[in-house]
């Protein structure tokens, strides 16, 4: 049976950075060592385990079988230490060690959110905590959660699991946009008509599923499905295309007289954005105090709109 090791611990985490680095070139940045020390650490770590875990060399990166296995194991592994360390400090009620969080993507200009102030404040509470923000679709954070991976994930979620718990956050409004080159983008945004949209190319976000409130919309046609706001933004913006992204998203655009909204009062929706829990486990002091933290930073910012989670 194999005893681990502190040695053994620290070769772990190496190989999960490598992986979820897709290899050693951008690993060496990650974890400020060259490729060939990382390579001997590999190595070491193979012949511990007495497996082959990945492929290297010219055809690129990839994972054995047993790699595969091995790395899902040592995320619970990983996870479980530092649960582990959590329920540690949760005896004492002492607030201690890592929050892991999943989020989509293009939250940081939600004023409603207003992440950066909850996050200073989060860490404000402890010397001893810390946090890691993780950028997922909304099934890949319900997934990690579920796995152990993740304390929590937030996001606007388009089906509900019976193993997680879903508690409301806010409301973050979705608008239709067009690029300055579409044209659409010269139109008066009321006197477009759903018989204007119909040769429109559309973008849609890829991990949407058949119930969610783009594909209500049947003049839509959809072109491609990608999986970040940044992308349909990107697409936008070339003027080829039209597509949904958060309002406080496009505001950039819009104030620089790049982007505009297409007919709010058809195309517009609210997007009701949740934390996502495990069911059957009491949440970690460090989900609580991070709950605190989004209901210190909405008290301040002295706004309304939008449930928060009680504490």
């Amino acid at each position: 049976m194999l005893q681990l090791s502190g040695i053994d611990l620290r070769l772990i985490r190496l190989f999960v950075t490598v992986v979820e680095c897709h290899g050693f070139s951008a690993a060496q940045v990650e974890l400020n060592l060259s490729a060939p020390t990382i390579s001997t650490h590999m190595r070491s770590l193979e012949t511990r385990l007495g497996v082959r875990l990945c492929q290297r060399g010219r055809s690129g990166f990839s994972l054995t079988p047993h790699g595969e296995s091995i790395y899902l194991a040592a995320k619970r592994l990983l996870g479980a230490l530092n649960d582990f360390s959590v329920e540690a400090g949760a005896a004492r009620r002492e607030l201690v060690g890592e929050l892991r969080l999943g989020m989509v993507d293009a939250l940081l200009t939600n004023g409603n959110l207003r992440l950066p102030d909850v996050i200073s404040i989060f860490l404000e509470m402890s010397p001893d905590l810390k946090i890691h923000i993780s950028t997922f679709s909304p099934s890949e954070i319900e997934k990690q959660v579920i796995d152990g991976y993740l304390h929590a994930g937030l996001a606007s979620f388009h089906r509900q699991l019976s193993l997680l718990a879903y508690h409301p956050v806010i409301l973050e409004r979705q608008g239709l946009f067009c690029g300055m080159r579409h044209p659409l983008f010269a139109c008066q945004p009321h006197k477009i008509s759903l018989k204007d949209l119909e040769g429109c190319d559309y973008v849609d976000r890829s991990y949407m599923t058949d119930a969610s409130a783009e594909r209500l919309f049947p003049p839509l046609k959809t072109y491609s499905s990608v999986g970040t706001m940044e992308a349909i933004a990107m697409l936008v913006l070339s003027g080829r295309f039209i597509g949904h992204l958060p309002v406080h998203y496009a505001r950039y655009w819009i104030d620089r007289q790049e982007m505009a909204e297409i007919r709010p009062d058809l195309f517009g929706f609210d997007s009701q954005f949740h934390i996502a829990t495990r069911v059957g486990k009491n949440r970690p002091l460090l989900l609580d105090a991070f709950i605190r933290a989004l209901q210190i930073a909405r008290t301040r910012q002295n706004s309304g709109g939008g449930a928060l989670i009680s504490p």
